[in-house]
């Protein structure tokens, strides 16, 4: 098996747990806590909160990162419903599912 179906075998899971729905989209709530970052967000005179306002695509993700759901079958939910190719919304999860998993907002089993 290679990277890519590796990849579409995954379930995301939510690893931050801060979040709400307005307006029917999901923000995303992110506090800094460590002692570093509490520091650096005082130098550099930015909040010690982050909000980060899903759009349509972001927000369906989200809410199917759910331990029950592969990738390969949310891509292929949001393929009908956003009237998109599998390859194109393929592409577009792997790099907003990378993102997440590197800000560590989501993780997978």
């Amino acid at each position: 098996m290679n990277n890519k179906e590796d990849f579409l075998q995954y379930k995301p899971v939510h690893i931050l747990e801060n979040f709400y729905v307005e307006n029917d989209k999901v923000v995303l709530v992110y506090t800094y806590n460590t002692r570093w970052s509490t520091f650096m967000k005082w130098l550099t005179k930015k909040p010690k909160t982050k909000y980060m306002h899903l759009d349509e695509l972001g927000t369906y993700f989200w809410l199917n990162c759910n331990k029950d759901k592969t990738i390969e079958n949310i891509i292929d939910e949001m393929a009908i419903k956003f009237k998109d190719s599998k390859k194109s919304m393929e592409t577009r999860i792997f790099q907003y599912a990378s993102y997440l998993a590197k800000e560590k907002y989501i993780g997978f089993i």
